[in-house]
């Protein structure tokens, strides 16, 4: 008679994961805690049933054992959440050992050190950097005393009261205005009472753009004045501030009153603040009136060459009246004559002035007129009586 059995080999350690652990560089385990007793949780699983935890060599979890040898069947089974309650060394640390073993004998252990400390932890003392206005404020807690012979506690910060992030050094910049909530807290689970600080001199923007106003816009003036002001009539000017440069130049001017600029530029110019926030520059072209050059037939010489009394361009003289006078403007040497027939000096060739006659002039012109006339006649009367004898 021949006898057959069936033999199964279950070579598959159970899994074994301690949660709420803290690992260092080496792999060792430590559980930080400041409560009495402490609460050890695990997850445990394996391929088959029947499996035994045991803590310090107390039973802590017993999986109930089916006998039934067929990994497809528990396949896909949850782990089992384990919670068992160690009594901590109260302020001190002990060495607790874990071991989890299956009903063919494969066993998983760990190890892990409990580390007890409660303590009462001072709310943070936290104090901005500055009450002006800037483009951020520092946050910084006041250094703290703290049980040297425990990890100390590290400073936290909220702005809603449920999600905190560290604060590595101790302190915290903060770039816009609103409430920020501090608190210390360490590894063991102790917290302190929240610190709540209000900030609202963050400014981080400029507030108000920089406008221009010029006099002139059309090259009319030979000397341009250049306004500068702020687009918003409630800006600080107290604390925003206008400056210009010319285009070209690296050197800033701090605008406090209006300036002129009398030559064609580009002129640059930008609002800024205090708290180090500046507009972009903004430009503006500035145009001046040009300067006529003088030559021997523009209006001013030929106002220099008006004889006296003389308006340019209506020939009037001393209130005397004409249509228009020939003579404005007559060359060097030459007398100008206006319309009441006097006649007025001009500069000769040689740089002196010629002498004007006035009514003598016309005196001698007339003389010597009529003794020309009386000269002919009396030729004439010859002529005729020569013919007649």
């Amino acid at each position: 008679m021949i006898t057959a059995f069936i033999l199964w080999v279950d070579g598959t350690a159970p899994s074994l994961q301690l949660e709420n652990m803290t690992s260092d560089a080496k792999g060792n385990l430590t559980a930080y805690t400041n409560k009495n007793p402490y609460e050890l949780k695990a997850k445990i699983n394996d391929n088959l049933s029947g499996y035994l935890l045991k803590v310090d060599g107390d039973a802590a979890f017993t999986d109930k054992d089916y006998y039934l040898f067929n990994e497809d069947f528990f396949k896909g089974r949850a782990a089992a959440d384990v919670s068992y309650s160690i009594d901590p060394v109260v302020e001190g640390t002990k060495k607790v050992a874990v071991s989890l073993k299956d009903s063919a004998g494969n066993a998983t252990d760990a190890s892990f050190t409990l580390a007890h400390h409660a303590a009462v932890l001072k709310a943070p003392v936290v104090t901005p950097n500055t009450s002006k206005k800037a483009q951020t404020v520092v946050l910084s807690a006041a250094g703290a005393d703290f049980d040297k012979n425990y990890e100390a506690p590290k400073l936290y910060v909220s702005t809603d009261g449920s999600t905190w992030s560290e604060v590595s050094d101790g302190k915290y910049s903060v770039a816009t205005n609103g409430e920020y909530q501090f608190k210390y807290a360490d590894v063991y689970g102790n917290e302190s009472e929240t610190t709540k600080v209000g900030v609202n001199n963050v400014v981080n923007a400029i507030y108000s753009d920089p406008t221009v106003k010029l006099s002139s816009t059309d090259g009319s003036q030979e000397s341009v004045t250049v306004t500068l002001g702020f687009a918003k009539e409630d800006t600080d000017q107290t604390f925003n501030h206008l400056r210009y440069r010319f285009e070209g130049e690296a050197e800033w001017k701090n605008y406090d009153r209006p300036f002129t600029v009398d030559k064609d530029a580009v002129v640059e110019f930008q609002s800024y603040d205090d708290a180090g926030n500046e507009s972009q520059v903004l430009k503006t072209n500035v145009i001046v009136k040009k300067s006529e050059q003088k030559t021997g037939k523009g209006p001013e010489d030929d106002n220099k060459r008006l004889g006296s009394g003389q308006t340019a361009g209506n020939g009037s003289n001393n209130g005397g009246k004409s249509e228009g006078n020939p003579d404005v403007g007559a060359k060097p040497g030459s007398s100008n004559v206006s319309a009441n027939g006097k006649s007025n000096s001009s500069t000769g060739s040689n740089g002196k002035e010629s002498p004007a006659t006035g009514d003598d002039v016309k005196n001698y012109t007339v003389l010597g007129l009529i003794t020309l006339a009386f000269s002919g006649v009396l030729a004439f009367m010859g002529l005729k009586k020569r013919e007649e004898d």
